[in-house]
């Protein structure tokens, strides 16, 4: 089986978690013997980064042409008008963008099944963003693309009942994102790959850990002043905010982070991959994401596969926290926030390394992405029963 991804970006610059979800699954379901390519715009800038970060899929760029508006690029329609009718199934990430638009009319004029994975853009929080503009075109565009997919993959029930809600498809299935799971590093290796001023920190000091976009919709305008409050009772404590800054969020938070003067023990390294990530994530103590609005974070799953306690909001919708065990499940609450990370912190080690083995066993359970690509591969399969494509080449 042929598959072809389609997703406005690939850069983890510009579209953090779901550019690592995709780029994932793709790693993982090519392990299951079914050939994907992906195809997506990216910025001349970001392109040798991209690549690297791609690297062993056959992966299709095009760059963003200047004085044209974001993801719209003509090369890409030229690419799927040419190469879409030798794919089995097209499997479009994202919606309101050029690439999906484009991708999605050509497989209709094709009659080549699709499956659209909104990744929480159906999402009530992402709605109201530039509402009427998106109602307007949600009425003329997506209501029809939706409806003519041959299913939609919902990566949470409360996405499910997000999409059935718009009531777009009668085939919504969920699925949700995976995560890779490795053995512990060295010390040695753990602290050559720290961010310097975070290698500098002694080792009994409590870090707490953001790993994601620096975004308006993550909650860190609560996760500062929670964190200043934390301060109040764990004076050692540290927090990192770690992750690219696409909309030029940092700036306002470094503010924040004056205002409540605790400038000096909060840092900010920037994007982290590889050892780097692994490195972070086995230094901190504890994870937290208080969004206003996820889909399903890849970097929470990624904070209990590194055996952390987590405190997430309640719309990352992972409810599972709760029941395994591993976390608190806080409102988009300062004083929640504040008094969540607390009581994890004031357990004692081996007792909050009880709490974080927990989440680990949670996702080595359900989460790992053999698992996952095992289920995306059923849904493949069972929406492309009738499809012949021109040749197994192109």
């Amino acid at each position: 089986m042929r598959v072809l991804f389609v997703a406005e970006s690939l850069s983890l610059r510009q579209n953090t978690g779901v550019a690592a979800a995709v780029v994932a699954l793709a790693r993982a379901l090519t392990q299951q013997n079914i050939n994907i390519e992906l195809a997506a715009p990216t910025q001349v800038n970001n392109r040798e980064e991209t690549e690297a970060f791609l690297e062993g899929l056959v992966a299709h760029l095009f760059n963003q042409p200047v004085g044209l508006p974001r993801t719209v690029v003509p090369a890409l329609e030229r690419f799927l008008s040419e190469k879409l009718p030798y794919f089995d199934l097209v499997h479009v990430h994202g919606l309101w963008r050029y690439p999906q638009w484009v991708a999605t009319r050509l497989a209709q004029r094709l009659s080549i099944p699709y499956i659209i994975s909104p990744h929480g853009m159906c999402e009530p929080f992402e709605m109201a963003r530039k509402a009427w503009k998106k109602k307007v075109y949600f009425n003329l565009v997506e209501r029809h693309t939706l409806r003519a997919a041959a299913a939609i993959h919902a990566i949470t029930n409360a996405e499910k009942d997000d999409c059935e809600q718009l009531e777009i498809c009668k085939h919504v299935r969920v699925i949700p994102n995976g995560v890779d799971i490795y053995p512990p590093l060295s010390n040695h290796l753990m602290e050559s790959y720290l961010p310097h001023e975070l290698a500098l920190v002694p080792s009994h000091n409590p870090v707490l850990l953001f790993m994601g976009r620096l975004h308006p919709k993550k909650g860190l305008d609560l996760l500062i002043p929670a964190f200043a409050r934390v301060l109040q009772h764990h004076p050692e404590a540290w927090l990192v905010l770690a992750g690219p800054n696409p909309v030029g969020y940092q700036e306002a938070l470094i503010k924040l982070a004056h205002s409540f003067q605790v400038q000096d023990r909060v840092l900010f390294p920037g994007m982290v991959t590889n050892l780097y990530k692994r490195s972070l994530l086995q230094r901190a103590d504890l994870f937290a994401l208080p969004s206003y609005s996820e889909g399903f974070s890849v970097a929470v799953l990624e904070a209990l596969a590194a055996a952390k306690p987590v405190v997430i909001s309640q719309h990352c919708y992972f409810n599972e926290v709760l029941s395994a065990g591993c976390g608190r499940v806080v409102d988009n609450d300062v004083s929640q926030l504040a008094q969540a990370l607390s009581d994890l912190l004031d357990l004692d080690c081996p007792t909050r390394a009880i709490v974080g083995q927990r989440g680990r066993e949670l996702v080595e359970q359900e989460y790992t992405w053999p698992s996952i690509a095992r289920q995306m591969g059923d849904l493949y399969h069972s929406v492309t029963k009738t499809r012949i494509v021109k040749s197994t080449e192109y």
